[in-house]
Order: C-alpha cells, then sequence, then structure tokens
C-alpha cells in the first residue's frame, strides 16, 4: 500500500499519466493519473473540515457496491494553516488537469486539435468547489469553498472516520483520479 501523505508534501510533478486506454465499445477512453513511479494510486490525509450536511448513500443491486456522496466546507482559506495548503494542493492539482488535458488533447479526446483551453476548462469539474452569483455565474464568496467526494462502499468501510458534532475528521481520503 501507499504511503499516507498530506496535500502540502505532494509534488505535483509526480504525478503520471497512462496512455488513453478504451473502455467499452462506445469509444470511452480513460487515461489513469498514477503517483511516482509505476501505478501507484495518491492517499491523501486532508485537514479536519466541516461536513456541510448529512452523506448521501445511493445503493446499487449490490448493497456492498453502492456509493457515498458527502461534501467538505473548507473555511478560512488563505488563514487556516492546515486548510490553505490543503486547497491550495487541490487547486493546483485542478490546474494541473486542464494543462495536461491541452497538452495532450489531439490524443485523448474526438476532434481533440480543434479544443481550446477554454473549452477543456469548461467541461472539467474541479476538486474544489466555490459559490457562485445565479445571475452572473461570476463566484460571489457567500459560502467557503467545498470539496465533494463519491466514495465506494467497500472504501468507506475500510476508512477509519470520527464523527464529532458537526465535525468529521477524515484520516484517509482515497483519491483514485481518471480523465474520461
Amino acid at each position: 500500500m501507499a504511503q499516507v501523505i498530506k496535500a502540502s508534501a505532494i509534488e505535483l510533478s509526480n504525478l503520471k499519466f497512462s496512455d488513453p486506454r478504451k473502455v467499452g465499445n462506445n469509444g470511452v477512453q480513460v487515461v489513469y493519473v498514477n503517483y511516482g513511479g509505476g501505478m501507484n494510486s495518491l492517499y491523501v490525509q486532508p485537514p479536519r473540515v466541516d461536513l456541510k450536511w448529512d452523506p448521501t448513500y445511493y445503493a446499487d443491486t449490490d448493497e456492498s457496491s453502492g456509493k457515498f456522496t458527502a461534501e467538505f466546507a473548507l473555511p478560512n482559506v488563505g488563514t487556516d494553516e492546515q486548510i490553505t495548503p490543503f486547497h491550495d494542493k487541490m487547486k493546483g492539482y485542478d490546474n494541473l488537469m486542464i494543462d495536461t488535458a491541452f497538452e495532450n488533447r489531439a490524443t485523448w479526446f474526438k476532434n481533440g486539435k480543434k479544443l481550446t483551453r477554454d473549452m477543456i476548462e469548461n467541461v472539467y469539474t474541479p476538486m474544489i468547489k466555490v459559490s457562485v452569483d445565479s445571475e452572473t455565474g461570476e463566484p460571489d464568496g457567500k459560502w467557503p469553498p467545498h470539496l465533494s467526494l463519491r466514495l465506494r462502499n467497500k472504501i468507506v468501510n475500510s476508512l477509519v472516520m470520527y464523527l464529532t458534532p458537526q465535525r468529521i475528521n477524515l484520516i484517509l481520503m482515497i483519491v483514485h483520479l481518471k480523465i474520461m
């Protein structure tokens, strides 16, 4: 198992991208993101964060294969010495994904040579989301940035969680990153 590291210790230059692999017969390709050499997953220890509301469970046909969705608020970005490096590293990750997708657009996407960086930014879903004004679509700062996670049931069962009123401390956040 790979070592669990804090976000501040992640070296984005150590993220490696696989060659595109076709999934199924519908033409979808997947590019896997690994950390360091080989096929190492990235295991990140996040800071203590607020749970925005109760996690939601989506059951599949098999009870052990459902998914949990949870949103975590990241308050005090810029002043909190634990949340700020985590936020900044995740934003750096988002920028790296967009830059790499743009650099490899010809081989990763159908008609990729026609894609602009703005087009890729518009379809990319960032890890860190901010509140936006409903009329202008511009960030309004009304709510703190937040992180949404979808975790498979088998992963949730292997996580160690400490619950306190209105707070959750995830010891491990397992991130299996892939670009479709």
